[in-house]
């Protein structure tokens, strides 16, 4: 039996420093001086567990290093192969016939170390050669589950060098009984660091663990011989330490966690890019919302914007303005003989009227883009020469050249009277032409002097001729009843068709001329649809009479007609009156609509004097009733804007502009009407300005 020696010397498995303790502390814990790592001190020569396939190891003889290198490994293979194909190997009965006591005895360690192959347990219990030079370390996965194998070794040099088992190792522990049993096994209780500890087994306190004293490491045969530490290994690398140096330090774990035992650590991840985006956009918008409430709040300062001008360009050649004049929008302007015909107008729509003595006058209605310019180039025709009747109106004339009585209008009435009392009494209609007296000359030749024109008409309609150039009260009357048709009386009017019925209430207007035919059948359907209405009005009540005169206001309005059914307007205006005095359904407000427009626009073309009584009653309605639909509130409103201004009241249209444009239409012939009536405020403005 050998003597367990009072004091042995062990190494640090993490920096490999060499230490002297007591015997008695063997399996108990340790703390190094030098890197403060915190280990269970080995014994300097534990018995291993004998693995299969060996013979039984005699703990009571010394141990033989030589025995466990490579050669005595090979001398010794042919006696064990031997032994095996026998099928007999030595046991404890045959050691104690020997004379030899065997006593085999486990190791009392850590649980995973009795699953580890013999030569791991060796090379563990070794620990450190005799030059402290370099060190093994074994890893074993606690987990049956985890990996291919249970039981993994690793070989790590304190400069950072990492090798691998050789293959007849990587085997031996493939196969082994440790894999097999820890395989099987539940993984048993675990301390801070992982470690599996035997149930029995009592953890000492970390705080209270000594700090052993760094010792000198002596001899290699001293070490060999009173030691565990092996004697095979070679001398240590230079970074190891050394007799004159001590080794470089590892880093020391915080916490005072065991280096050797698993342990987790929880770093605060950085910063999420979602989040570092979320955070600029809302920079970005709070930003935003600054300057557009910098924008709105902040005073500003108007500044006067010159009015938009579009330009005119008329391509008239010098050598034929001589006599010649010149009318935009009714308007005489000096017509120059030399030079370029051009003007700067408000952008919009222009009535230009153009006259040559000898040829027909050129009228064209242009329209003005701003800061932009148009060209216009007039076509001549000389009177003599009729041109193709290819459009509704022709060229007007202010001269009064003609002579006031025209002869060869055999067939034709020339008052309205006695026109109408014809057709009543034969059952017809009416074919009216309006003629200006510059405009006699090209009606005889067109119409009045066609038999292929004017007789199919003739035989459903009575053939008159009205004429509007003269100051005799047939002549008011004329004018009456062509601003009652629809056709514009502004001094262009050469001629104008109307179809009416013996009553001289209109139903059609003579168009672009294709054939007599088509003349014809267009004007019976016309009466036709005119008839269908108005009598859907009588005849039906309640509900339903007040979408039937919905329905009539909409064809005389489609038509232009407004003027010439007043009497109707004004039949219907008393029945909403009735049916809806609150102007809750909305049909009075479009009633009075209907009836006041059509009396304002007869009233400027033929008495301007029945303005302020119409705008009183305009006023006094808005009183009582409110506007329902924005539409017809600014189409109202425009018309009363521009009877202002023919009276000259620039300060009472802007007024009324001002109320349209505070709740605009909705629509884009409205929009367009507010534009046109904005321009001509703008250019009477300018004008009495001057």
């Amino acid at each position: 039996m050998s003597t367990t020696p009072t004091k042995i010397q062990v190494a640090c498995p993490q920096c490999g420093s060499a230490f002297r303790v007591m015997a008695s502390d063997v399996g108990r814990k340790g703390r190094c001086n030098r890197c403060a790592h915190i280990f269970r001190i080995p014994a300097p020569n534990a018995p291993r567990q004998t693995m299969p396939g060996e013979p039984p190891f005699d703990a009571r003889s010394p141990r033989d290093p030589a025995a466990d290198s490579p050669a005595s490994e090979s001398k010794s293979g042919e006696s064990k192969s031997g032994e095996s194909k026998s099928g007999e190997s030595k046991s404890d009965a045959a050691a104690a016939a020997d004379g030899v006591e065997a006593t085999l005895e486990t190791y009392e360690g850590p649980g995973f170390l009795s699953e580890l192959s013999a030569e791991q347990l060796r090379d563990l219990q070794a620990g450190m050669d005799e030059a402290g030079a370099a060190r093994r370390s074994v890893s074993v996965d606690r987990h049956p589950l985890a990996g291919e194998s249970a039981a993994s070794e690793k070989t790590s040099l304190t400069s950072g060098e990492k090798t691998s088992l050789t293959s007849s190792e990587k085997s031996s522990v493939k196969g082994s009984s440790a894999e097999k049993t820890l395989a099987k096994s539940p993984p048993g209780p675990k301390d801070s660091g992982g470690h599996v500890l035997h149930p029995d087994e009592e953890e000492d306190d970390d705080e209270n663990i000594p700090t052993f004293p760094i010792v000198t490491p002596p001899p290699p045969s001293e070490v060999a011989a009173g030691s565990g530490i092996r004697s095979d290994v070679t001398g240590p690398p230079a970074d190891m330490g050394s007799e004159t140096g001590p080794p470089p330090i590892p880093p020391v774990v915080a916490g005072g966690k065991d280096p050797g035992r698993r342990h987790q650590s929880r770093v605060r991840p950085p910063a999420s890019v979602p989040m570092l985006v979320l955070m600029g956009a809302a920079g970005l918008a709070a930003v935003a919302t600054l300057a557009v409430l910098l924008i709105i709040f902040l005073p500003r300062t108007e500044v006067p914007v010159a009015p938009p001008v579009g330009g005119l360009v008329i391509e008239w050649p010098v050598s034929e303005r001589a006599g010649g004049s010149l009318l935009i929008d009714k308007e005489r302007l000096k017509l120059a003989l030399s030079g370029h015909l051009q003007f700067d107008l408000p952008p919009g729509e222009h009535d230009v009227i153009l006259q040559r003595p000898g040829f027909f006058p050129h009228e064209e209605q242009v329209f003005l883009e701003n800061d932009k310019v148009t060209t216009l180039r007039p076509e001549w025709y000389v009177v003599d020469a009729v041109p193709p009747m290819t459009e509704e109106y022709f060229p007007p004339s202010e001269t009064t050249s003609t002579p006031a009585e025209v002869t060869g209008f055999e067939g034709w009435t020339r008052d309205l009277a006695a026109a109408k009392a014809q057709a009543a009494e034969q059952n017809k209609g009416l074919f009216v032409v309006f003629v200006d007296d510059d405009s006699l000359a090209i009606a005889k030749a067109r119409i009045l002097d066609n038999p292929e024109l004017s007789e199919p008409i003739a035989a459903e309609y009575v053939l008159t001729l009205l004429r509007l150039a003269n100051d005799t009260p047939e002549a008011k009357v004329n004018r009456e009843l062509h601003a009652a048709v629809g056709f514009e009386d502004d001094g262009r009017v050469g001629i104008s068709i109307a179809i009416t019925d013996a009553e001289g209430k209109p139903f059609a207007v003579a168009e672009s001329y294709e054939s007599v035919e088509a003349w014809l059948t267009s004007w019976r359907k016309a009466r036709e649809e005119r008839d269908r209405v108005f009598a859907a009005v009588d005849e039906l009540e309640g509900a339903e009479k007040l979408s039937a005169i919905l329905s009539a206001n909409l064809w005389i309005g489609k038509n232009l007609f407004d003027r010439a059914y007043i009497d109707k307007h004004q039949e219907w205006y008393r029945l909403a009156e009735e049916i809806d005095p609150e102007n809750k359904a909305g049909f009075l407000e479009h009633a009075f609509a209907s009836y006041w427009s059509a009396r304002l626009l007869l009233a400027m073309q033929v008495d301007q004097e029945q303005f302020p009584r119409l705008l009183y009653e305009l006023k006094k309605w808005q009183e009582k009733h409110a506007f329902s639909d924005q539409n017809r509130a600014a189409e109202v409103l425009l018309y009363a804007a521009e009877a202002m201004l023919e009276m000259n009241n620039v300060e009472r249209a802007k007024e009324y502009l001002k109320e349209v444009e505070a709740s605009p239409p909705g629509n884009d012939v409205l929009r367009t009407k507010l534009l046109e009536v904005q321009v001509k405020t703008a250019e009477k403005e300018r004008t009495a300005g001057k």
